[in-house]
């Protein structure tokens, strides 16, 4: 009997899972298709059919909730959510549910720090020194010649396995300190440790503003687009949020509690709900542009995803992006797998087009964290071909 249960209950709960609403309304500034456009859309692009492929692949996965958002045009095509942001409670994913979206964050300093460059605040060229009095390599020639352009690029001298951090006291300041070679007090033995790179060019920058790097993000980038929904996290969990989760030796998903210390937001400090990331990926696929102004010049656009130096093909880490030239496109991606989220943002500048896919579980397998969100931004190209 108890089996039986179990196998009811997992079949109603991948009903329910299935069952999500695609909800593309009440999205403020993000324009929705029209009603043309909505019928020529359902003669080329089977949406039905990409929700449903998509919600077995995550049953499969056992993915416990998702969202998926495609935007095409500045438009909003599709904002379908799936199953739970709380699997135990069966709480279900809503398109205000705000997802850490881990390294994805990489995109949001990026585009924050060309901000600041349109602006004349700094210059990629600039030494991270020159604000920080405090930064300093263990090199000290080293220390002279990196740029923010080299953080940007993660191409510096920095190397995350080898920095020691003392966990009691992970403040800016203290990562400065550490990174100069000052000894912690204390080893880490299991915290993960994010992408120094992008966590020295984030308060960086913020220090060449005179201000915080949580209020950079929220007065650049945030307010303009109205993402109501979206912060800056590092120990505060809300009520709202999808839970992360693992999956336990049953393959069950099974809550898990994550943090991110201060030091680590530029890297991996974004929490963004479906309804805010298809503002975020409008922004994008808009070349810098939102509600018809402006937010970042066409200089700094087409910076963030100018190619690589060392590469002729591929983009590699620059400004949070990296991808490939696909048939003549350039497809531009970023993904965040963490425990308890998995998220990955893809998109092709040249047609406009982009889609977002948001989980409460990791880390995730490469279908889910690549393959998955490359095959939806396939079908929609072929449709709109």
């Amino acid at each position: 009997m108890a089996a039986s249960n179990n196998t009811l209950m997992t079949r109603s709960r991948n009903q329910a899972f299935l069952a999500g609403a695609c909800i593309i309304t009440a999205l403020g500034a993000l324009p929705v298709v029209s009603r043309a456009d909505v019928i020529e859309t359902k003669k080329k692009l089977d949406l039905s059919s990409i929700e449903s492929n998509v919600g077995d692949k995550l049953i499969a996965q056992h993915v416990p909730g998702a969202a998926l958002v495609i935007v095409k045009d500045g438009k909003l095509v599709d904002l379908k959510c799936y199953g739970y942001r709380d699997f135990d409670q069966l709480l279900p994913v809503t398109p205000l549910t705000p997802f850490r979206i881990g390294s994805c964050s990489k995109g949001f300093t990026g585009m924050a720090i060309e901000m600041a460059v349109d602006s004349g605040v700094v210059s990629l060229s600039d030494n991270p020194s020159k604000y920080l009095p405090e930064f300093k390599l263990r090199a000290p020639a080293t220390t002279d010649r990196v740029t923010l352009s080299d953080f940007l690029s993660q191409r510096s001298p920095l190397d995350d396995k080898n920095l020691d951090i003392d966990w009691n006291d992970t403040t800016p300041k203290k990562m400065l300190h550490v990174i100069s070679g000052e000894r912690p007090t204390r080893k880490p033995s299991s915290k993960r440790q994010p992408d120094m790179n992008y966590c020295v060019a984030g308060w960086t920058v913020a220090a060449a503003s005179g201000t915080t790097f949580d209020k950079m993000i929220t007065d650049d980038i945030l307010r303009p687009l109205a993402m109501s929904d979206t912060r800056l996290s590092s120990e505060i969990c809300l009520a709202e949020d999808a839970a992360g989760h693992i999956l336990d030796k049953h393959a069950q998903p099974k809550r898990i509690q994550q943090e991110v210390d201060e030091i680590f937001l530029p890297a991996s400090g974004i929490v963004s709900s479906p309804r805010d990331m298809a503002k975020w990926l409008n922004l994008l696929t808009s070349e810098g542009v939102f509600d018809g102004k402006r937010l970042v010049s066409e200089r700094g656009f087409n910076e963030l995803l100018r190619r690589n130096f060392d590469s002729n093909t591929d983009f590699s880490g620059k400004m949070g992006w990296d991808g490939e030239t696909v048939n003549g496109y350039r497809v531009v991606r970023t993904s965040g797998g963490e425990p308890g989220y998995c998220a990955c943002v893809m998109f092709l500048p040249e047609r406009h087009v982009g889609v977002v896919l948001l989980t409460n579980l990791g880390p995730s397998s490469p279908e889910v964290e690549q393959a998955l969100p490359a095959w939806i931004l396939s079908q929609v190209i072929a449709a709109t071909e």
